[in-house]
Order: C-alpha cells, then structure tokens, then sequence
C-alpha cells in the first residue's frame, strides 16, 4: 500500500493493518502517483466550498483535534471522527 506525503510531496509505501484508513491509500506506486500528482495546491489552500470535518492526532497534546479537510493532498493522519482517532492512534502514542 502506498500513500501520499504532502510534506515531501511523495508517495510513500505503508503497511495497512485494515483498520482507521482513509481515502489516501493506493494499492500500488503508479495508482498513487496518477491520483496524486499534477498541479493540485494543497488541501490548505483549496477554498472550493467543499470541506469535511475531520479529526488528527497531534503528538503535542496527546489527542486528536479538528480540522477542516478540504478534499486534497491528505495524508495518514485525517480521521472522520474523534472516536476512531482515539480509537486508532492513542494506544499507539
């Protein structure tokens, strides 16, 4: 499985364990590379009406926090709910 770092603006290979994923997960490098490649800016600076609440872990509280995901570049760490953040990352810290 791979998935798309925007920090290096990369796709990058993970091991999935099937459990608190979210849409940015390819099965292959070339199926990452055609979804995330070309002259979209980063979810951040999309400003199309379209956003999604959305929960991250952040290491600096040892919780999850809300954002608004405006449907690019997402990485690992975008949840749907506060719940299944909890649920997914918080053994794991």
């Amino acid at each position: 499985m791979y998935y798309f770092d925007t920090r290096m603006s990369v796709c990058q290979p993970f091991v999935y364990k099937g459990c608190g994923g979210n849409e940015n997960r390819y099965k292959s490098l070339e199926e990452c590379r055609k979804a995330c490649s070309g002259n979209q800016k980063s979810g951040a600076e999309i400003r199309n009406g379209n956003q999604w609440p959305r929960f991250a872990w952040s290491e600096e509280i040892q919780s999850c926090w809300r954002f608004s995901y405006y449907g690019a570049n997402g990485n690992y760490n975008n949840f749907p709910n506060f719940q299944s953040c909890i649920a997914f990352c918080s053994n794991k810290h």
